[in-house]
């Protein structure tokens, strides 16, 4: 079961910003040099205290598609453990941030 990550208002912030970065340089132009996947890009954010959350923007149809939108969401990281030196994803824990609409521009915060 899913449950609902609690973020606190900064980084909201600083997320969407990324995110509407994101996809206003996507939507003006497809191959648009980024960091990775330009319609299913994923990224971390270091918090303070050293913990981190992943985040992912995904374009929610095809370009043609005069109706798509776009999603960011935001998940938990673990932190190393003994049996596991790596930092991982949690997707047991997530947060619906917003979707954006480029064919009205409006942006839905959830």
């Amino acid at each position: 079961m899913q449950a609902c990550l609690e973020l606190e208002k900064k980084y909201k912030d600083i997320l969407l910003k990324k995110f509407l970065d994101h996809v206003h340089l996507v939507e003006l132009q497809h191959d648009a040099k980024t960091e990775g996947d330009n319609t299913d890009y994923w990224n971390s954010l270091k918090l303070d205290g050293g913990n981190f959350v992943d985040f992912n923007f995904h374009m929610m149809s095809e370009w043609d598609d005069p109706d798509r939108s776009w999603t960011c969401e935001v998940y938990s990281v673990d932190p190393p453990t003994e049996d596991n030196k790596y930092h991982s994803i949690n997707t047991d824990h997530t947060l619906f941030l917003a979707f954006y609409h480029p064919e009205s521009k409006e942006l839905e915060i959830a």
